[in-house]
Parts: structure tokens; C-alpha cells; sequence
């Protein structure tokens, strides 16, 4: 399932030039990826009862175009494919519905009680697949 998180770009995101600072794209997108979790049921919450999490490893992004201060920003996240216990979660960024980046995120299932990473789940791969058509 795609997820569409959608913030008007604050003054706190931009920097001298009023356009928004990198940092605040990838703070957005962690932002993005909480909420699409929620939306799955599978947010903080219900991962901390069961001990379990994940863990950002890496992320590469490219933006072609940095928005500006009070323009519209939407960030549309999805899981791409799952690999054992790795998730890779797919970001496109959106100025005025024109795109302007793109990014990918390599996360690791991690269980907190005994410090291993752990296979995704069938329910969690299940929560997260696309709608059907």
C-alpha cells in the first residue's frame, strides 16, 4: 500500500536561501514512514509491546529540486520487497504534484529482547502489500 504524507514546507525546514534543508527532508521522511506504519497497524506502539523494531541502515537520496518556504510538500512511501529480515522502502517527493526526488531506505527487523535481527513476518509483509485493484 502507498502512503501519501502531505506538510506545507515550515521555516524550521529551510535554511538561508528559504529552501528546505536536506536534514528536514530526511526528519519528513522518517516522519512518512512512522505514519504509514500507524496506518498499517504496525506503529510504535504495537512494535514496543512485541519488542521488536526497525532499524534504519541506509538511505540515498536525490532531490532535483529543494521546495521553498510555504510551498506544498508531499512525500509518497512504499515498501518495495521484503529479503529475509530487510525492508526497502521506497520515497518519491512532490513540489505542486510535480516530482522532484526520489530516495530508498534499507531498514533491518530487529527484536529488542535478544538483540537479533528477525525474519518479517507474513502478517507484516500481509499489512503493508499494495490494495487491490
Amino acid at each position: 500500500m502507498k502512503f501519501n504524507y502531505q506538510r506545507i514546507v515550515a521555516y524550521q525546514h529551510v535554511g538561508q536561501n528559504l529552501r528546505m534543508r536536506t536534514d528536514a527532508v530526511v526528519r519528513l521522511m522518517q516522519a512518512a514512514a512512522i505514519a504509514h506504519s500507524e496506518k498499517a497497524g504496525f506503529g510504535i506502539d504495537k512494535l514496543l509491546k512485541e519488542q521488536m523494531g526497525w532499524m534504519l541502515f541506509r538511505t540515498v537520496v536525490q532531490i532535483e529540486q529543494f521546495p521553498k518556504y510555504g510551498q506544498s510538500f508531499r512525500i509518497e512511501t512504499w515498501i518495495n520487497r521484503y529479503s529475509r529480515y530487510k525492508a526497502y522502502r521506497c520515497f518519491r517527493f512532490f513540489c505542486d504534484d510535480h516530482v522532484v526526488g526520489e530516495a530508498v531506505a534499507l531498514y533491518f527487523f530487529f527484536n529488542m529482547a535478544t538483540r537479533q535481527f528477525e525474519h518479517v513476518t507474513p502478517t507484516l509483509i500481509e499489512a503493508f502489500s499494495p490494495d487491490p485493484d
